[in-house]
C-alpha cells in the first residue's frame, strides 16, 4: 500500500524527502505526482525537515473547554522565559483523548490532562529531550458489562459458527435485535450484512472504522483497550457470514498504545487458530490487518476511509 510505503519512510527519516518519494514512485511504477498527493493531503505526513520539537496542543471541544487556549499560551511563555527556543507551537484537531483534556503531542506523542501546575515539569522534559512516558491504561469504569462471556468459554459465538456454518441465523439475529450503524442514517446492521452476503463478487472485505476523530468521542478506545477480544471476534463473525476473507482494522495513528494491544491480541488469536488459513482446524479463513491511519479529519468518513485503504 501506498500509505504503508509512505509511513516506512518518515518513521526513517523523521519527514518523506523527496529522493525517496521519486525512489518509490519509480519502484511502484507510478507517476510522482500521485506520490506527492498523497503525502501533501494527508496531516501526518511531512514534507520538510522537522525543526526541533514540535508541540501541538488540541484546540476542539472537550480540551477547549478545559483551558486548553490559556495553557498553551502559559506553555509558550515559560518556554521563552526558559530559553528554550527550538520548540514549534501550533494547534490541531480532536487526538481522541476528549476524557482528560487539555490533551497535547509532541513530536506525534500524544499526551493528556495538560494543566498549568504541570508545565513546570514539562519543562524540564522539554530541556532534557526525554519525553515523559505515557501513563498506565486507566482501568475500566465500574460496573461496565460489556464482556458476553464472564461464565463461559471465551470466543464461543465464533467457535459455535465454524462448528454449525449457521450464517442466515447470523443475519436473522442481527435484524431481530434492531442494531443499527451509527453514521446518521441509521442503516440496519442486519441488511447490510444481508445485501454484502447476497453480493456475488468474489472478493470482499470487512472494515472495522476505528478511525473515530469526531470531537468528544472515545468509546471505541475505551473498547479497544479493554474488550480487544470482542472487537476482533465481531470482525471474524461478520467476515465469515458475508463471505469475506480479509479484514482491516483502521486506526488513528494517535492511537498508538491502542494499536499494540489490537496487535497483541491479533497474535494470540493467531496462536489459537481463531484467525488466518483454516480458522479452528476448519477450511474456513479470515486474514485480520491493522491499517494505520495517515491522519485527516475526514478519513472517519465511510467513503473517505476506504479511499484511503484503497
Amino acid at each position: 500500500m501506498l500509505i504503508t510505503e509512505l509511513q516506512a519512510i518518515q518513521h526513517e527519516h523523521g519527514f518523506l524527502p523527496r529522493d525517496a518519494l521519486q525512489d518509490l514512485a519509480e519502484r511502484l511504477r507510478i507517476p510522482l505526482y500521485e506520490v506527492y498527493g498523497v503525502a501533501s493531503f494527508y496531516p501526518h505526513f511531512r514534507l520538510e525537515v522537522p525543526q526541533g520539537t514540535e508541540l501541538k496542543v488540541c484546540m476542539d471541544l472537550s480540551c477547549h473547554l478545559a483551558g486548553a487556549p490559556s495553557w498553551k499560551a502559559a506553555v509558550q511563555q515559560a518556554c521563552t522565559e526558559a530559553g528554550l527556543t527550538a520548540i514549534s507551537f501550533g494547534e490541531t484537531s480532536c487526538l481522541g483523548q476528549c476524557d482528560a483534556p487539555a490533551a497535547f503531542s509532541l513530536d506525534d506523542q500524544i499526551y493528556c490532562n495538560g494543566t498549568e501546575k504541570k508545565i513546570p515539569s514539562l519543562l524540564r522534559t522539554l530541556k532534557s529531550g526525554r519525553f515523559p512516558r505515557r501513563p498506565p491504561l486507566p482501568k475500566p469504569p465500574r460496573g461496565l458489562r460489556v464482556n458476553p462471556y464472564p461464565d463461559v468459554e471465551p470466543v464461543a459465538a465464533l467457535r459455535r459458527l465454524v462448528q454449525t456454518r449457521n450464517f442466515p441465523t447470523v443475519i436473522a439475529t442481527l435484524k431481530a435485535s434492531g442494531l443499527r450503524g451509527m453514521g446518521g442514517a441509521g442503516f440496519p446492521a442486519g441488511v447490510k450484512w444481508e445485501i454484502v452476503r447476497n453480493e456475488p463478487a468474489s472478493e470482499k472485505y470487512v472494515i472495522c472504522n476505528a478511525d473515530e476523530s469526531e470531537p468528544g468521542t472515545f468509546k471505541d478506545r475505551m473498547l479497544m483497550q479493554t474488550v480487544p477480544e470482542l472487537m476482533l471476534e465481531g470482525m471474524i463473525v461478520g467476515a465469515l457470514t458475508v463471505g469475506a476473507r480479509v479484514g482491516y482494522i483502521y486506526i488513528r495513528h494517535e492511537y498508538l498504545r491502542e494499536r499494540e494491544i489490537l496487535e497483541q491480541t491479533l497474535a494470540r488469536f493467531r496462536r489459537e487458530g481463531l484467525v488466518g488459513e483454516n480458522i479452528l482446524g476448519s477450511d474456513l479463513s479470515v486474514e485480520v490487518e491493522v491499517f494505520e491511519s495517515p491522519g485527516g479529519y475526514i478519513c472517519g468518513e465511510e467513503t473517505a476511509l476506504l479511499e484511503a485503504l484503497e
